[in-house]
Protein backbone atom coordinates (compact mmCIF):
# COMPACT_ATOMS: atom_id res chain seq x y z
CA UNK A 1 0.00 0.00 0.00
CA UNK A 2 1.31 3.44 -0.88
CA UNK A 3 0.38 6.51 1.13
CA UNK A 4 1.42 10.13 0.84
CA UNK A 5 2.73 11.79 3.97
CA UNK A 6 2.60 15.54 4.51
CA UNK A 7 3.11 17.89 7.42
CA UNK A 8 -0.41 17.28 8.70
CA UNK A 9 -0.21 13.49 8.47
CA UNK A 10 3.40 12.91 9.55
CA UNK A 11 2.34 11.43 12.87
CA UNK A 12 0.77 8.55 10.93
CA UNK A 13 4.32 7.23 10.63
CA UNK A 14 4.03 6.23 14.29
CA UNK A 15 1.46 3.60 13.24
CA UNK A 16 4.06 1.65 11.27
CA UNK A 17 7.25 -0.24 12.01
CA UNK A 18 9.78 2.34 10.93
CA UNK A 19 13.50 1.72 10.77
CA UNK A 20 14.24 3.65 7.59
CA UNK A 21 12.45 7.02 7.65
CA UNK A 22 13.88 9.92 9.65
CA UNK A 23 10.78 11.69 10.98
CA UNK A 24 12.78 14.73 12.14
CA UNK A 25 14.25 15.17 8.66
CA UNK A 26 10.76 15.02 7.16
CA UNK A 27 9.36 17.53 9.65
CA UNK A 28 12.19 19.92 8.84
CA UNK A 29 11.64 19.58 5.08
CA UNK A 30 7.88 20.02 5.39
CA UNK A 31 8.34 23.12 7.54
CA UNK A 32 10.93 24.70 5.25
CA UNK A 33 9.78 23.71 1.78
CA UNK A 34 6.15 23.87 0.61
CA UNK A 35 6.99 21.76 -2.45
CA UNK A 36 8.34 18.74 -0.53
CA UNK A 37 6.30 15.51 -0.69
CA UNK A 38 6.77 11.93 0.45
CA UNK A 39 5.37 8.60 -0.73
CA UNK A 40 5.66 5.63 1.63
CA UNK A 41 5.29 1.98 0.60
CA UNK A 42 3.91 -0.16 3.42
CA UNK A 43 3.63 -3.93 3.72
CA UNK A 44 2.48 -5.83 6.81
CA UNK A 45 2.46 -2.59 8.83
CA UNK A 46 6.13 -1.94 7.98
CA UNK A 47 7.61 0.85 5.88
CA UNK A 48 9.52 -0.97 3.16
CA UNK A 49 10.23 1.87 0.75
CA UNK A 50 9.85 5.58 0.22
CA UNK A 51 10.24 8.30 -2.35
CA UNK A 52 11.02 11.94 -1.52
CA UNK A 53 10.26 14.51 -4.19
CA UNK A 54 9.54 18.15 -4.87
CA UNK A 55 6.46 19.03 -6.89
CA UNK A 56 7.31 22.51 -8.08
CA UNK A 57 4.25 23.78 -9.93
CA UNK A 58 4.36 22.06 -13.33
CA UNK A 59 7.38 19.79 -12.70
CA UNK A 60 8.74 17.18 -10.32
CA UNK A 61 12.24 16.64 -8.96
CA UNK A 62 12.82 13.25 -7.36
CA UNK A 63 15.15 13.69 -4.43
CA UNK A 64 15.49 10.14 -3.16
CA UNK A 65 13.99 6.71 -3.65
CA UNK A 66 14.75 3.81 -1.35
CA UNK A 67 13.69 0.20 -0.84
CA UNK A 68 14.74 -1.92 2.14
CA UNK A 69 17.35 -4.42 1.05
CA UNK A 70 15.24 -7.51 1.73
CA UNK A 71 12.44 -6.14 -0.49
CA UNK A 72 14.53 -5.17 -3.50
CA UNK A 73 13.68 -6.68 -6.88
CA UNK A 74 10.04 -7.02 -5.79
CA UNK A 75 8.72 -3.94 -7.66
CA UNK A 76 8.54 -1.75 -4.54
CA UNK A 77 10.43 1.12 -6.19
CA UNK A 78 8.40 0.59 -9.38
CA UNK A 79 5.17 1.07 -7.45
CA UNK A 80 6.47 4.33 -5.99
CA UNK A 81 7.82 5.58 -9.31
CA UNK A 82 4.54 4.78 -11.06
CA UNK A 83 2.78 7.24 -8.73
CA UNK A 84 5.14 9.97 -9.93
CA UNK A 85 4.98 9.07 -13.62
CA UNK A 86 1.17 8.98 -13.46
CA UNK A 87 1.18 12.68 -12.52
CA UNK A 88 2.31 13.32 -16.12
CA UNK A 89 4.65 16.19 -15.30
CA UNK A 90 8.21 16.75 -16.50
CA UNK A 91 10.38 14.93 -13.96
CA UNK A 92 14.10 14.98 -13.22
CA UNK A 93 16.41 13.04 -10.92
CA UNK A 94 20.07 12.28 -10.41
CA UNK A 95 21.34 8.72 -10.18
CA UNK A 96 24.80 7.37 -9.41
CA UNK A 97 26.23 6.21 -12.71
CA UNK A 98 27.27 2.97 -11.01
CA UNK A 99 23.75 2.18 -9.74
CA UNK A 100 22.79 -0.09 -12.63
CA UNK A 101 19.55 -1.44 -11.09
CA UNK A 102 18.23 2.11 -10.60
CA UNK A 103 19.30 3.16 -14.10
CA UNK A 104 17.45 0.17 -15.55
CA UNK A 105 14.34 1.08 -13.55
CA UNK A 106 14.35 4.67 -14.81
CA UNK A 107 14.90 3.57 -18.41
CA UNK A 108 11.95 1.19 -18.07
CA UNK A 109 9.83 4.29 -17.41
CA UNK A 110 11.37 6.09 -20.42
CA UNK A 111 13.61 8.45 -18.47
CA UNK A 112 16.41 9.78 -20.68
CA UNK A 113 19.99 10.54 -19.68
CA UNK A 114 20.53 14.26 -20.33
CA UNK A 115 23.87 14.97 -18.68
CA UNK A 116 26.65 13.80 -16.39
CA UNK A 117 27.33 15.64 -13.14
CA UNK A 118 30.96 15.01 -12.28
CA UNK A 119 31.86 14.21 -8.66
CA UNK A 120 28.24 14.78 -7.68
CA UNK A 121 28.22 12.48 -4.65
CA UNK A 122 30.33 12.73 -1.49
CA UNK A 123 32.09 9.50 -2.45
CA UNK A 124 33.32 11.14 -5.68
CA UNK A 125 30.97 9.22 -7.96
CA UNK A 126 29.46 10.91 -10.97
CA UNK A 127 25.70 11.20 -11.41
CA UNK A 128 23.55 11.00 -14.49
CA UNK A 129 20.85 13.62 -14.81
CA UNK A 130 17.76 11.76 -16.00
CA UNK A 131 14.58 13.38 -17.22
CA UNK A 132 11.10 12.36 -18.25
CA UNK A 133 9.03 14.65 -20.43
CA UNK A 134 5.31 15.21 -20.02
CA UNK A 135 3.23 13.04 -22.32
CA UNK A 136 0.98 14.83 -24.74
CA UNK A 137 -2.60 13.71 -24.28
Amino acid sequence: MIIEINNESINELDNFINTIVDKNYLKNEFNNNNFFKVLINIKDNEIIGYLYYYEIYERIEIEYIFTKKEYRRQKIASELLTKIVDKNKPTTLEVDKENIPAICLYKKYNFKNYAIRRNYYKNGHDAYLFGLEKKMI
